[in-house]
């Protein structure tokens, strides 16, 4: 998915067209944050300029995925 979102981008606050490809997860609540379950994945593009991320969300986790990610990460 990160090859089809990085294909021809640039920078949207500078235009720059170099960037860094990673990964990001969060919790989407407070219940999930204190069960430290972080259901939602993004992959993020930063400009190697100006430092400008985009986040681009990943498809929905499945429960049991989230589960082992959050014993075995």
């Amino acid at each position: 998915m990160a090859r089809k979102i990085t294909e021809g981008y640039s920078c949207s606050k500078c235009g720059c067209a170099e960037h860094q490809v990673g990964r990001m997860k969060a919790s989407s609540g407070s219940i999930m944050a204190m069960l430290d379950i972080e259901d939602n994945e993004y992959t993020t593009i930063t400009c190697t300029r100006c430092g400008f991320t985009d986040l681009f969300q990943v498809e929905e986790s499945t429960l049991l995925q989230m589960i082992g990610d959050s014993f075995f990460s």
